[in-house]
């Protein structure tokens, strides 16, 4: 999801989005790589990232996804820069996670530490989905645990959940 308007079908199925709004706030994703042609379908800007700010919870989940045979979650990160108190973008002090939903439990298997992704850019993740992760429902959530609710700003842009084929999928009858 690159968090354009108006929403595509190459948008990810978002079931819950709490203090995060699509702005350029913190900036957008401008790299190159991600900004390009994915499947025919092309941005046709760039303005929005998806900026968490705001009190009581900051997250975003998806919707089930079916990742039974495994996948990769890869996304741009940024968290806010120390800067002056004028600063839009308020400087991040506070962890980001990643989890996976299986039978109603939350899972981290990402841990995005404040001091390491705090700059003037968005820095590109990615994270093999763990194998105990691997159903047809399987949800993800960004999460900011904790937070001082007038800074610890962070932003994700270009978010995309990968699944892999069943490993004979090949030789199965309905894809011959």
């Amino acid at each position: 999801d690159d968090f354009e308007s108006p929403r595509s079908d190459f948008s990810a199925p978002w079931m819950e989005i709490t203090n995060g709004n699509p702005s350029d706030a913190c900036g957008v994703n401008s790299e190159l790589t991600e900004r390009g042609n994915h499947g025919e379908f092309r941005a046709l800007e760039n303005r929005n990232a998806l900026v968490f700010t705001g009190v009581y919870f900051r997250k975003a989940a998806t919707s089930g996804l079916n990742v039974e045979h495994g996948g990769r979650v890869e996304f741009y990160l940024k968290m806010g820069p120390i800067a002056s108190d004028n600063a839009v973008c308020k400087a991040s002090f506070e962890d980001v996670i990643l989890e996976y939903n299986v039978a109603d439990q939350w899972v981290e298997f990402g841990n995005y530490p404040a001091w390491k992704f705090r700059s003037d850019s968005f820095q590109f993740v990615s994270e093999d989905i763990p194998v105990e992760g691997w159903t047809n429902s399987t949800r993800f959530r960004f999460r900011q645990p904790s937070f001082d609710p007038l800074r610890d700003h962070w932003a994700i842009d270009d978010v995309r959940i990968f699944s892999r084929y069943r490993p004979d999928w090949d030789e199965s009858e309905e894809y011959r």
